[in-house]
């Protein structure tokens, strides 16, 4: 057990070695964490459901997303270096075409197949375009099997209409919820919505009267609930591999 917990450390730190000389790996990852997929990731990582795929406990489609997501690590930037780019880098970010870094180490782990040209600015353009089409059409033909590997396993739910920060708030509405129910039992909604500031209109003040209080504490109580149903039905449907889908 020590000796695969060694092997895999070492095998992140190479993973993210990749990061420090690839021109598209960091890219990427950024892409990725501003993205749908980190509050994606976010979902599983709080899914009891995901967590009996893993196990084995559940089929299709929780057993699908289980074997396209895998271990979900303890960070989200370790995740992705291990697993994720291979999988989802397309999904996120569109690399470009950029020069190069003259001292660059030459890599041969890349999240999809990548072919790496040095170009002469002495040759005639018609000179350099030949070889290059010459190049990259003999690449392409040895690698078709890793470019049809490297399109997406996944896509996001494509009407979704949430925005990114709203999901965020969800999740912590979820997380709240759960510290609330080991401290207090779970009573109090409205306490996780004045600490979140979910609705400023319905929060707490020194000045309001007891009547005042409690309409307040009541209609922040809703807000609290209905964004927590729409955080553990997210959390479901992430685990079947519908996302952001909330009904």
């Amino acid at each position: 057990m020590e000796r695969n917990d060694e092997t895999k450390h070492l095998e992140i730190k190479q993973k993210l070695e990749v990061r420090k000389y690839s021109p598209n790996a960091d890219d990427e990852l950024q892409a990725a964490k501003s993205s749908l997929i980190y509050p994606w990731w976010q979902c599983l990582k709080r899914s009891v459901d995901y967590e009996k795929a893993l196990k084995g406990e559940l089929g299709a489609p929780w057993d699908e997303v289980a074997r396209d997501f895998g271990q979900l690590e303890n960070h989200f930037d370790t995740w992705w270096v291990l697993r994720g780019r291979y999988l989802f880098a397309n999904l996120v970010y569109t690399p470009e075409v950029r020069r190069m870094p003259p001292d660059k180490s030459v890599l041969t782990e890349q999240a999809r197949p990548t072919l790496y040209l040095e170009v002469p600015l002495t040759l005639p353009r018609k000179a350099l375009n030949k070889q290059i089409e010459q190049l990259l059409d003999a690449e392409l033909a040895k690698s078709q099997h890793l470019i049809a590997a490297a399109e997406p396993r996944r896509h996001f739910y494509p009407d979704q209409r949430m925005r990114r920060d709203t999901i965020e708030q969800m999740l912590r509405v979820w997380d709240e919820r759960q510290d609330l129910d080991e401290r207090e039992g779970g009573n109090n909604w409205w306490s996780i919505g004045e600490k979140l500031n979910l609705s400023k209109e319905h929060v707490f003040l020194a000045s309001d009267d007891a009547e005042t209080t409690k309409t307040k504490q009541r209609m922040m109580s809703l807000v609290t609930q209905r964004l927590y149903r729409m955080s553990e039905a997210m959390i479901k449907f992430a685990a079947k591999g519908d996302f952001p889908r909330v009904k």
